[in-house]
């Protein structure tokens, strides 16, 4: 009886001393991981393509005179891109000129000619026969007069097709010709393309067609930008399917003034299929060692350890997914290098 004292009070001793030392916690800044519910997304490659592209063609046959702008160059809309010589055309406007005046001369002779006819039957010197002679006479050199109008109508639309103008404003893409090539019509000429107005094109599975439709959630990620996804508010879905590919076409419009892109450029597309929850930390509580990923725990005692971790992508607000390594509720060192400078205090002490 009088030796249990002794044995249990240096006992107590030290469980008091190591609990004091456990529960000391350490003057870090902590974040808590959380769960957080993320959309769940089904990534393929999309292509961008351009609105509004056009290939301008010859509607006349000619040699080219001048090219005025040449590959990268910014067009503005109705300016002349191509002129043709158009010697052929500019002849046939002299002709057709010429026809019209003729045309005229006539109408004014026959229109007198009828009006001293018709002074004449009114005064009984002339037939009635006579009279209708005039008439149809008359007639006759207004529709001719009519059909030269039409036929230099046509010659001057034709002479006009030696400059070739751009429908609208944009950048020349390729130059199909050369400075003293001849052409024909329905050649290429010259293409180029709307910088402003671009979409995107991919071919979605038809296993997530449904979903896609359903769903109606699309964001592009584009090189060098994948943290900043653009949300698309405009894509239409094609209503049959691509034949023996067993994939249908969807085109999502950009937004105007997305810098850097242009057609034929690959880009991510992302459509939003579910959502599901994940573990997340803040992003400044991540350190990198080499090959290593990892963060400082800090646990319930306040010891203070390196996890390594297996992370995800990056979300909003500076934070990213954690794969493995962590579990709800832990606490993350907010700032590495204070972890650091705390370890190396207590492996002094």
């Amino acid at each position: 009886m009088n030796r249990l004292p002794t044995i249990t009070l240096p006992l107590l001793s030290s469980l008091t001393l190591s609990y004091s030392i456990a529960v000391a916690q350490p003057d870090l800044p902590t974040a808590s991981v959380t769960k957080q519910p993320i959309d769940v997304e089904h990534r393929l490659d999309g292509m961008v393509e351009a609105i509004n592209e056009a290939t301008l063609t010859a509607e006349i046959s000619g040699r080219v005179a001048e090219v005025m702008f040449d590959v990268g160059d910014v067009v503005p809309a109705e300016a002349v891109v191509i002129r043709l010589r158009g010697t052929e055309q500019k002849a046939e406007v002299a002709r057709a000129e010429a026809q019209v005046q003729d045309a005229k001369a006539r109408v004014v002779e026959t229109s007198r000619n009828y009006r001293r006819i018709e002074s004449l039957y009114e005064e009984n010197a002339a037939s009635s026969q006579a009279l209708e002679q005039a008439k149809a006479l008359m007639e006759v050199s207004n529709a001719a007069l009519q059909v030269a109008e039409a036929t230099l109508t046509k010659a001057i639309e034709q002479a006009g097709y030696a400059e070739i103008r751009a429908p609208y404003g944009g950048v020349v893409t390729k130059r199909h010709v050369d400075q003293g090539e001849s052409v024909r019509p329905g050649q290429p000429l010259i293409s180029g393309f709307l910088p402003d107005e671009l979409r995107v094109g991919v071919e979605v599975p038809q296993r997530l067609i449904h979903s896609v439709r359903k769903r109606g959630i699309a964001r592009i990620y584009l090189p060098g930008r994948e943290d900043k996804p653009i949300e698309v508010a405009e894509f239409s879905i094609f209503p049959y399917a691509s034949r023996g590919v067993g994939t249908t076409r969807v085109r999502l419009t950009l937004p105007v003034g997305v810098e850097d892109l242009s057609p034929g450029m690959l880009v991510k597309v992302s459509f939003v299929l579910g959502t599901r929850p994940v573990l997340v930390i803040p992003e400044q509580a991540v350190v990198y060692r080499s090959e290593v990923i990892g963060v400082y725990v800090v646990d319930t005692s306040g010891v203070v350890s390196l996890r390594r971790i297996r992370t995800g992508r990056k979300l909003p607000g500076n934070k990213l997914v954690v794969l493995s390594g962590l579990e709800e509720g832990e606490q993350v060192v907010l700032e590495p290098v204070k972890a650091v400078a705390h370890l190396k205090q207590r492996s002094n002490q």
